[in-house]
């Protein structure tokens, strides 16, 4: 989405959705959520075993930084971005890995949360936010950016 920066100034382009955006289901990746009134980051990936469907990112967006318990509810967008449960509930926390604040060795921040192929998707936003796939428009002064 680009704004302007002077107010009554319009934007120059069109408006493209930005990740901190509540998005109708299945929510794409690579967006805002997390735990519900703890946390807000993104939503990494949707990712599958033989029988469930997950929500993969880390422990600080999903688990709170060890301190969420198994079923608690993962929102999109995150509160911080205007997400509230259950209203935007779309998915439970499955499984973590405690993050150890007392010298231990830590291999990984991630966290997994059930959801399913209806909540969540496997792409980013149709539109393109990320830039990737569609062309970049002309560098011009107070241009919104993003990485």
């Amino acid at each position: 989405m680009l704004r302007s920066c002077r107010p009554g100034r319009p934007a120059t382009r069109q408006e493209r959705s930005l990740p901190t955006d509540r998005f109708p289901h299945p929510v794409p990746i690579g967006v805002s959520g997390g735990l519900s009134g703890v946390a807000t980051g993104t939503l990494g990936a949707r990712v599958s075993d033989a029988t469930n469907v997950y929500i993969l990112s880390n422990n600080h967006v999903l688990a709170g930084v060890n301190t969420a318990s198994i079923g608690d509810p993962i929102i999109q967008p995150g509160d911080a971005d205007g997400g509230h449960d259950p209203a935007d509930r779309v998915a439970t926390l499955a499984a973590y890995q405690t993050i150890d604040f007392n010298g231990g060795t830590n291999t990984m921040d991630a966290a997994i949360a059930l959801t399913s192929t209806d909540a969540m998707g496997t792409s980013t936003p149709s539109d393109g936010w990320s830039g990737r796939r569609r062309a970049g428009y002309p560098a011009a002064a107070c241009l919104a950016v993003q990485s």
